[in-house]
This record gives C-alpha cells, sequence and structure tokens, in this order.
C-alpha cells in the first residue's frame, strides 16, 4: 500500500467528518469513523512535523551562506 501524501489523509478526514455529521449511519459506525477520523488526524500531525523539520534544517542552511 502506497504511503498517503497530506492532502489525501486530509480529504479521508473530511469524509469521516461528513459521515460523523449525516447522522445516516449507525452508534457502532461512528464510533468506527471516529476511531479512523483520530488515527488520520495523528497522521497528518506526524506528517506535519517531518515538514517542521525538513524547514528547519533549510532555514539553518540558509542562514549559513
Amino acid at each position: 500500500m502506497a504511503k498517503k501524501n497530506f492532502e489525501q489523509i486530509l480529504d479521508e478526514i473530511k469524509d469521516s467528518i461528513s459521515k460523523l455529521e449525516s447522522f445516516d449511519i449507525t452508534l457502532e459506525e461512528s464510533i468506527s469513523e471516529y476511531e479512523n477520523a483520530v488515527k488520520l488526524i495523528k497522521e497528518a500531525e506526524k506528517k506535519l512535523r517531518e515538514v517542521e523539520g525538513k524547514l528547519e534544517v533549510i532555514k539553518i542552511n540558509v542562514e549559513k551562506e
């Protein structure tokens, strides 16, 4: 399975939110969807931290020049 990019993760989070807001799913499905959304949010946060680290390296390298 290919790694998802940040935008794909955000789209999946939006889909989960839409499902939860629709009220057309059972309580069990809601819980499952919520758990999935939480996992996706954590994955998105991890990607953001990785990007922040890369940007910090670039900033340090630019300041050295």
